[in-house]
């Protein structure tokens, strides 16, 4: 077996179709459990990566020219976020390439749309949400133009269409560069 695809569950479900989904996870959590340990290693990544989405969403707020520490602060004080983010799991370094990736669309920059759901597909097993929310955004936008602008079919060409082919290909491109691949196809 490959070095990172997970461990053997013998006498188990999971033996037969197991994939590790939040391998880049595991793989950015390494050196801090070499350095602290398996549990405080886990506990003090765990931190730096609730840091680092709260970094990610106060400069994705200041872009927006929202009052970043008040949103920031808004959304740390949230209980259900404040949970996900304090659990040493891949959540919030997901939730962190989710709020870039919907950055990145709003902003017009496929290639950074595709880095983000590229690490999302690394980093999470639930990447498509990524995937399906920048279609959104985009569609968002056909409707705004169409019904709200009243721009009409010919502005189909300043629809934001390369942010959606952009998700679609990082996200594709990280579920084939995954190391479970196809396994992980499975899930």
């Amino acid at each position: 077996r490959h070095f990172f695809c997970g461990w053997r569950y013998s006498g188990t479900a999971l033996d037969a179709s197991y994939s590790d989904l939040h391998f880049l996870f595991h793989v950015v959590t390494i050196p801090f459990q070499w350095v602290f340990g398996m549990l405080w290693g886990a506990q003090v990544a765990a931190v730096v990566f609730a840091a680092l989405f709260a970094s990610v969403f106060f400069l994705v707020a200041r872009r927006y020219g929202a009052a970043a520490w008040l949103a920031t602060a808004l959304a740390l004080g949230s209980s259900g976020l404040i949970v996900r983010l304090s659990l040493a799991k891949a959540s919030p370094l997901a939730l962190a390439w989710f709020v870039f990736g919907l950055w990145a669309a709003t902003a017009r920059r496929p290639w950074l749309v595709a880095a983000a759901t590229l690490g999302f597909a690394l980093t999470h097993g639930g990447w498509i949400m990524l995937v399906g929310s920048v279609f959104l955004l985009c569609l968002g936008e056909v409707f705004y133009d169409l019904l709200v602008l009243e721009k009409g079919w010919k502005s189909w060409r300043g629809w934001n269409w390369w942010s959606a082919v952009a998700a679609l290909f990082g996200a594709a491109l990280g579920t084939l560069l995954h190391p479970n691949f196809p396994a992980n196809l499975r899930f």
